[in-house]
């Protein structure tokens, strides 16, 4: 293929090249344009793409990237096993990502040239066409991989950067026979607005390593903003840290600075715990003397079928409920793997309809975070408020701490009192 050839117009030419002998061939597309902004960068598509040349290695494959970020790959005798496998591949890259689980327009979607190569060749051609609309005006802006060399500058700016503005926070639920109670709010900051704020031409998340400095860097800012995070909570706060950040001087300060009756939940992340077991062990105990808690956060239900999370015994456990549910197979599999957990250490999140919800009730869990919980304070906030403010602006203002937003608000402390009510379940 030419080198300057478009990869549009060498997809629609390869096709037209197996037309005599489509036998075997298959063609995949991948939709990574749906994603979101920080999953659809150049190396992860890249290394997504890599991964699946290793997978297809035997098949002959043609890879064709787009410039819309989408990917074409045609390959020939490809057993169905090798798909499952790269499907089974692209969601643990990408769990968190709703648009994997997409059924109307797939992210990842396999195409038999056998019988269905006049649609394969009908999208090529699509394909084509949206290039030479596009071709005079698209103008690809590459994110600079993170170096060492943008590190300092983007260190400097977050010191001189007001966080607050990007200070979001999510509450946690716990449903009982008596009712509903808030148990935390879960502060946090948005990676893809903070981007946007102090490193708009630099790709944050490439390097994993300098990226995990930048986080610590991040968790020093969030812990020093104490007073404002305090003043706007009246029960239980939870924090997304690394687990270093737990013994340095900025965490001591806030514990030391927390109101009384205000208890403190840190979250950590699975493979943080793996790098160093010893260290999550000592945290845990420096918290339990503190009277905290510590919580294993967005385990997938994978997880569970080979992590023995017993042996970490964390005082709470975040199970991350799928954007697609899962099948009645998976849903007893994964019934089978919690059994052992104790069921009042399990935090169901991204719950967004009544069918999660529904199941972690059934399995013995009561608590739950996500945008149906969201929707349901949201809804008590205002039956609880004399004013009368349409639900989405009370929804935005009770996410956030600071700005412009919450300061519509003429009821403000309504937005940080807890999720409490006595309303019984049918």
């Amino acid at each position: 293929m030419d080198n300057n050839t478009p990869a549009e117009k060498a997809f629609l030419t390869a096709l037209e090249n197996v037309q005599s002998l489509t036998q075997g061939y298959s063609v995949l597309f991948l939709r990574f344009s749906a994603l979101r902004e920080e999953n659809r960068t150049i190396e992860k598509v890249r290394r997504v793409c890599n991964q699946y040349r290793q997978m297809l290695d035997a098949c002959s494959p043609q890879f064709f990237e787009f410039i819309n970020q989408n990917v074409a790959i045609i390959a020939k005798r490809v057993r169905p096993s090798t798909f499952e496998g790269m499907m089974t591949y692209l969601i643990n890259t990408y769990p968190n990502d709703r648009e994997i689980y997409n059924t109307k327009t797939p992210v990842f979607k396999v195409y038999s040239l056998d019988t269905e190569f006049n649609k394969v060749y009908k999208i090529a051609q699509d394909v084509v066409q949206e290039w030479e609309k596009k071709k005079s005006t698209i103008v690809q802006k590459q994110d600079v991989p993170l170096a060492p060399e943008h590190l300092d500058n983007i260190l400097i700016n977050i010191k001189g950067f007001n966080i607050l503005r990007l200070i979001r926070r999510q509450e946690a639920l716990r449903i009982s026979a008596s009712g509903f109670e808030g148990i935390f709010f879960e502060y946090f900051t948005s990676m893809g607005d903070l981007k946007k704020a102090i490193a708009p031409d630099v790709n944050v998340l490439s390097n994993q390593w300098l990226f995990q400095y930048l986080s610590r860097t991040l968790d020093i800012r969030m812990l020093s903003i104490f007073s404002d995070i305090f003043a706007h909570t009246k029960k239980a706060i939870s924090l997304n840290l690394n687990i270093e950040t737990l013994f340095t001087k900025e965490f001591d300060d806030f514990l030391s600075n927390m109101p009384e009756g205000i208890k403190f939940v840190a979250e950590v992340q699975m493979a943080d715990i793996m790098q160093n077991p010893r260290n999550y062990m000592e945290a845990k105990d420096l918290l339990h003397e503190a009277g905290h808690q510590i919580l294993i956060d967005s385990l997938t239900p994978v997880a569970f079928n080979y992590l023995n999370l017993n042996t970490y015994d964390p005082d709470l456990i975040k199970l991350l409920w799928p954007f697609k549910g899962m099948s009645e197979k998976e849903m007893v599999q994964l019934q089978q793997a919690i059994e052992p957990i104790d069921k009042s250490k399990i935090v169901l999140m991204r719950v967004e309809n009544e069918d999660s919800l529904g199941w972690g009730l059934m399995n013995g869990i009561d608590k739950f975070q996500g945008y149906m919980i969201d929707n349901l304070s949201n809804t008590i906030c205002q039956k609880k408020c004399t004013l009368k403010c349409p639900k989405k602006d009370c929804a935005d203002r009770k996410g956030r701490i600071w700005g412009k937003i919450r300061d519509a608000c003429k009821n403000q402390s309504r937005l940080d009192a807890p999720f409490e009510t006595n309303i019984k379940r049918s």
